[in-house]
């Protein structure tokens, strides 16, 4: 990695060394300080896609939103990337640089699954939404079917008691349609209306 070369100049930037100081490493150090630099890229364009994708498709802003949530992304992933870099070897460093990149794994993947699989999640939601449709409808028709049922035997009972008053077998025991007959009716027409 000399100065003179532009892509290794980048590349010595990305890593945060300057080309003066790279070309006196070993040759196995200055490959692996390519492999460093060039690795920092997968993590940084991966997040500034998923950060595109999450602010456009999720949260449905504009292009141009859309473009400065990616950059921001992208940015933030080159930061961290650079202070695991940066940072020396040791356990407890060991143990947090693998933390970050599960917790960077999972939220990379979750944005993909929800993108890659909007259209499967959708339907699932709408066969979810549906049958919860289908059972609250059931439940009302059940209950009105049931209401409607009563106030049946409701009415019938009362008309029952009317025609019984007509024809002399119960009430007053005098077969007639007179008042009393009258008055029975009109209750069990109410009922039947409701």
């Amino acid at each position: 990695m000399t100065h003179k070369n532009p892509i290794s100049s980048y590349l010595c930037m990305v890593v945060g060394e300057t080309p003066e100081r790279v070309s006196k490493f070993h040759i196995s150090t200055i490959k692996r300080t390519k492999a460093f630099a060039l690795a920092i890229h997968i993590p940084v364009l991966l997040w500034a896609i998923s950060g595109y994708l999450i602010a456009a498709e999720i949260f449905g802003q504009t292009d141009a939103m859309a473009a400065s949530i990616s950059a921001m992304c992208a940015g933030l992933i080159y930061l961290v990337e650079r202070l695991v870099l940066a940072t020396p070897k040791g356990f407890l460093v060991s143990l947090s640089r693998v933390l970050i990149g599960i917790v960077i794994s999972i939220l990379g993947a979750s944005t993909v699954d929800l993108i890659v699989f909007e259209r499967e999640i959708t339907e699932q939601l709408n066969k979810t939404g549906e049958v919860k449709l289908v059972v609250e409808h059931d439940n009302k028709i059940s209950a009105q079917s049931s209401e409607v049922a009563q106030k049946k035997a409701l009415w019938l009972s009362e008309q029952e008691a009317a025609n019984c008053e007509a024809n002399g077998t119960c009430g007053s025991n005098i077969r007639s349609v007179g008042p009393v007959y009258r008055a029975l009716a009109r209750q069990a027409e109410l009922l039947r209306v409701k």
